[in-house]
């Protein structure tokens, strides 16, 4: 009789989680989530349900029309995937696959993105595609930070609205970030970039040829503030504009940390302390780069740099920019 009970216990142990599995692997088109055999996410619903397994692996199967979170969640649109306190930890391989249509509507909620926050996660291979994304602070188009981490071979098209650390990219990146692209309209009050709202991580080999608007402090065609992170071989192009803002440059509005292999062709416009590479090189360093777009402002301006600090340095770089301004 013992026995008997053992076995049919065992075999309902069994079919639970033979269940289980098979409800598990429903929630996506295959895969088990591991890194040899990954979730397979091919819908929006799929899309979505990621944020219900922060630490797995996923791969796109195709190109993803997004265009109905529009209605989703009262008006809020997609929800990130991980926020402040459960972030992001695993791994998405897009594939080279698109995300069109991406709605997210959280005007009063900071770690906004497609992702709210990654910390020992890396996304690669992924592209968004005519979005927008509204949130308070922390807000990026792909991510709203990266705690540690890496994005690599990815790009974003679109518009992204905030108040802090607004990046087309990612809001706040303490990551690496290797081989990405932004077209966008990136607006908000302070720490607001084509690329990166704010940068503490890495940024190498990347791109951004956005509209870049701010009307408080830090804002670049490539990042808001470079704060002590690492920017090589990177690209801004497009238009910076702070009219009554300060520390505005073409490639980064301040500058803590290493410049280095760069350019910025942006038309950059400001208040004070306006570059057409740095606005305020505090404390960084910048080498081998240039600038080429034309620079106004009213007080403060230069073509390369508004201003150069004592402990700032500037080693072979050059610019044949425009200068409107004192």
């Amino acid at each position: 009789m013992i026995n008997t009970i053992f076995f049919r216990a065992l075999f309902i142990t069994f079919q639970f989680c033979l269940i289980y599995s098979a409800s598990l692997s429903a929630q996506f088109a295959g895969g088990n989530g591991s890194l040899a055999n990954p979730y397979q996410v091919a819908t929006l619903q799929q899309l979505q349900e990621i944020s219900n397994h922060l630490d797995k692996h996923f791969i796109l199967l195709q190109d993803i029309d997004a265009s109905e979170t529009t209605s989703w969640n009262s008006g809020q649109g997609f929800i990130p995937i991980g926020d402040e306190a459960n972030a992001f930890s695993g791994h998405l391989n897009g594939q080279g696959f698109t995300i069109s249509g991406l709605q997210i509507n959280r005007p009063n909620k900071a770690y906004n993105g497609l992702f709210g926050h990654i910390n020992k996660g890396s996304i690669s291979d992924l592209h968004l595609t005519e979005i927008s994304v509204q949130g308070e602070n922390i807000t990026g188009g792909l991510t709203g930070k990266v705690t540690s981490g890496e994005i690599q071979n990815s790009s974003v098209e679109g518009k992204i609205k905030g108040r802090t650390h607004v990046g087309g990219l990612v809001g706040f990146n303490r990551g690496r970030i290797e081989n990405n692209e932004a077209k966008v309209e990136a607006t908000g009050t302070s720490y607001i970039g084509g690329l990166a709202g704010i940068n503490r991580g890495r940024i190498i080999q990347s791109k951004s040829s956005s509209k870049v608007n701010g009307t408080g402090h830090n804002a670049g065609g490539l990042v808001g503030n470079n704060y002590d992170g690492l920017i090589s071989e990177s690209i801004a192009e497009g238009t910076v504009t702070g009219e009554k803002a300060s520390s505005i440059g073409g490639l980064s509005g301040s500058n803590g940390g290493l410049i280095t292999r760069s350019y910025s062709t942006a038309d950059v416009s400001g208040k004070s302390y306006v570059g057409g590479l740095v606005g305020n090189n505090h404390s960084g360093e910048i080498k081998w780069s240039y600038s080429t777009g034309t620079v106004s402002g009213f007080n403060l301006v230069g073509g390369l740099a508004g201003v150069n600090r004592r402990n700032g340095k500037i080693e072979e770089t050059y610019t044949v920019s425009k200068v409107t301004g004192t």
